[in-house]
């Protein structure tokens, strides 16, 4: 699978787009949270964080950015996916030359995902602390999970391109989420409360109705590529004979296969998108 081998290297830093939305934008101190001060038309909280006007998060970065992030989780690909719904606001990066690192255009300020984590968006500060999507090319789109050597590997699909990202999550509480893009690393806490806001509906896109067994394409893998397993959008894609092939995802616990098969491991690399958790094999 040409693309999980390569994408590090060639996307490495995601797809940097323009920024003409507006930040946590300002004319006077009246504008922004108590405590916060409006400077060069931006609120700046007590500490030099961008500080936006209300909301619930408590400006940006979040007070809560400051809590221990606590241990690492011991995640494979559907642990991954079972803890990103809600929204993630960026704390802070490192780019190795002294300045922040923000995956994605100027201004974002996180990522929001669905209630199965198969859609994202990018978020900015709507002037008053309110985390909101962005708008227009670019600004969401459709979340792979790759496997790999590297670790659970999460891509973030637009129209064009995508950010290629190695995730991982710790226990917090709240929980903070590392992504690794190419090198440098962006550090997001989980919102909670008001600042979360409601949480966005699963995958409703309907299901392809081929056959397991039937080729795909593992550079644009979608939940609904393949069949959807006993009802729920899930495409597992792999590198089989022959080229790359729709697997039919099963529990080793419950199994639920044909008879004459059984619910084996995965293979070592695939790429999967849709509503897969709890899924941790195929049948064979």
């Amino acid at each position: 699978m040409t693309r999980i081998l390569i994408l590090a290297v060639v996307f490495a830093g995601g797809c940097k787009l323009s920024n003409t939305l507006p930040k946590n934008e300002c004319h006077t101190d009246a504008d922004c949270n108590p405590g916060n001060t409006c400077q060069g038309g931006i609120c700046v909280g007590p500490g030099g964080g961008t500080g936006g006007g209300g909301g619930g998060c408590g400006g940006f970065p979040p007070p809560a950015c400051d809590n221990d992030p606590g241990n690492v989780l011991p995640l494979d690909l559907s642990g991954v996916q079972s803890l990103l719904p809600g929204r993630w606001i960026w704390c802070t990066g490192d780019n190795y030359v002294g300045q922040p690192f923000v995956i994605g255009p100027d201004g974002n300020i996180g990522f929001e995902f669905n209630a199965d984590a198969t859609l994202w968006w990018l978020l900015y500060d709507d002037g008053h602390g309110v985390p909101t999507h962005r708008d227009g090319f670019g600004a969401g789109g459709t979340v792979e999970f790759v496997a790999g050597s590297s670790g659970p590997q999460v891509n973030l699909v637009t129209e064009t391109s995508w950010y290629t990202l190695l995730a991982s999550i710790s226990d917090g509480p709240p929980r903070h989420l590392r992504l690794i893009s190419g090198g440098p690393s962006a550090y997001y806490v989980q919102a909670a409360g008001a600042c979360a806001g409601p949480l966005q509906p699963g995958y409703d896109g309907g299901t392809y109705e081929g056959a397991f067994g039937g080729m795909c394409d593992a550079n644009d893998v979608r939940p609904n590529s393949c069949p959807s397993a006993g009802g729920v959008a899930c495409s597992i894609c792999a590198a089989m004979e022959l080229g790359a092939h729709c697997l039919q995802p099963c529990k080793k616990a419950e199994g639920g296969c044909a008879s004459g098969q059984s619910c084996g491991a995965l293979p070592y690399s695939y790429v999967m998108a849709g509503d897969c958790m709890g899924f941790d094999g195929y049948c064979q």
